[in-house]
């Protein structure tokens, strides 16, 4: 009696685990008849600390429409982000959070842009920086250098403007981050571009 038990007990579950996962089906179905599906727009997400700054949204935005061209941007809700997320790779293909964003659209196109929106996006993301996007920065020329500010490089290139090495740099190097105190030269932002690099 013991036997049959387990048995039925055991056809049971993979009876429940089938019809969970015909569920599971259903409701991706049912999400993904609701969806618009368009190659000519950028889907994103932007988190809560997007509303911390007046104009940052519509900064990204403008960013974003310079750089995709013809693609318009489609700001999503959180719970729009992640049903598109749980609706099968075709809906994901131009579906983008802040991270993903900056990784692949805005930080490598950063020369397409004007200054004062380059440099908006840049110091926003050195404000708000966790871990996953400062291994994002440290991947891109995203940090304008002196002399003039026109060239772009690594974190992992600077030299710290007020360290003991920097006296054997010149500005013309393209070491030292350009700017001001109310840009690249705050101290909080220099501390964060310590974490990207052991020189600077």
């Amino acid at each position: 009696l013991q036997l049959v038990n387990d048995l039925e007990s055991k056809f049971n579950s993979k009876g429940n685990h089938k019809t969970k996962n015909i569920n599971d089906d259903q409701t991706r179905i049912t999400f993904s008849s609701t969806l618009d599906l368009s190659d000519d727009k950028v889907y994103l997400y932007l988190t809560d600390i997007f509303n911390q700054q007046t104009n940052i949204k519509e900064t990204v935005i403008q960013a974003l429409t310079t750089i995709s061209k013809e693609k318009k941007t489609q700001l999503l809700t959180e719970e729009d982000y992640f049903i598109r997320k749980m609706s099968g790779s075709e809906y994901q293909k131009n579906l983008y959070d802040h991270y993903r964003a900056y990784n692949d659209l805005l930080l490598p196109n950063l020369n397409v842009l004007p200054k004062n929106v380059k440099d908006t996006l840049v110091l926003f993301a050195l404000d708000h920086a966790d871990n996953t996007m400062l291994n994002i920065l440290k991947q891109h020329c995203c940090i304008p250098c002196t002399p003039n500010g026109r060239t772009l490089n690594k974190p992992s290139k600077l030299i710290h403007p007020y360290c003991r090495l920097a006296s054997l740099y010149s500005d013309i190097d393209s070491l030292f981050p350009y700017g001001g105190q109310d840009s690249y030269l705050r101290e909080d932002r220099l501390n964060v571009l310590k974490l990207l690099v052991s020189t600077l």
